[in-house]
């Protein structure tokens, strides 16, 4: 469930001596990390989770902390961001945080006046075009497409991506009401359980979606279906929903 997460202030404290002098891959990554301060309030939630999670694996290497608790919404988010990146090398996670970097700022690497960073760049990939998936068009709700995508592709409705959520557990957390409609209209399974046994009542009423909350009771999703870790909906829910699960 999206959280915003840090603001990359901690780059000393995380095992980069900025003062030491340091190898063309290297610097250019500070650098980036530095204008990475200047942009956070114009990225979205996923490509923040993204870079922090590049970041960590640069600085620290594979992930080796303990999960944080589901309830910890923010520290589980920015846990599996990092976890998905397994063992993948300080040097590769240093460029893709680069090329991330960049994606969001063209201009960057323009302004940075450092040698090294032709040498970095590289490395950056060819654009192709953009290949919009259900969860692309879930996410921005879409619903005209989505509909579209699923009546070409209807076995993508009961699918899990490789966080191990369906479409209509991003629906909830997202608070897209319309998109749940049309999963809805497309035959999906509202009590569909993710990879932690949660349904997309736990996302609504996890993250106060009201408008959500209701219609999923309407359609007559499960209010005892507990996770893994024995959670009902009730459990996780914001006080903005609880009065609604308390009288179904």
């Amino acid at each position: 469930m999206a959280e915003f997460v840090d603001d990359f202030s901690d780059l000393e404290e995380l095992g980069i001596d900025i003062h030491e002098k340091q190898d063309p891959l290297t610097q250019a990554f500070i650098k980036a990390a530095d204008h990475m301060q200047k942009l956070v309030s114009q990225l979205d939630n996923d490509t923040l989770l993204k870079q922090y999670a590049l970041y960590k694996q640069a600085t620290e290497g594979p992930c080796t902390i303990p999960q944080p608790s589901w309830f910890d919404r923010k520290g589980r988010a920015k846990w599996d961001a990092w976890h998905k990146l397994e063992q993948m090398p300080k040097d590769e996670a240093k460029r893709l945080y680069i090329d991330g970097i960049r994606s969001v700022d063209p201009q960057f690497s323009h302004d940075s006046g450092d040698k090294g960073w032709v040498k970095v760049s590289a490395h950056e990939r060819p654009k192709t075009p953009e290949v919009q998936t259900a969860i692309d068009h879930v996410k921005r709700c879409n619903v005209d497409a989505l509909a579209e995508f699923l009546e070409k592709n209807p076995h993508e409705v009961h699918q899990l991506d490789e966080e191990g959520l369906g479409l209509v557990h991003w629906a909830a957390d997202s608070g897209h009401k319309p998109v749940l409609e049309i999963l809805l209209r497309t035959g999906v399974n509202l009590d569909l359980r993710d990879s932690e046994g949660q349904t997309a009542l736990h996302y609504a009423a996890s993250c106060g979606h009201v408008e959500c909350v209701e219609f999923l009771l309407e359609a007559g999703s499960k209010v005892d279906a507990a996770d893994h870790e024995g959670n009902l909906p009730i459990h996780v829910a914001d006080d903005t929903v609880r009065g609604l699960l308390e009288k179904s």
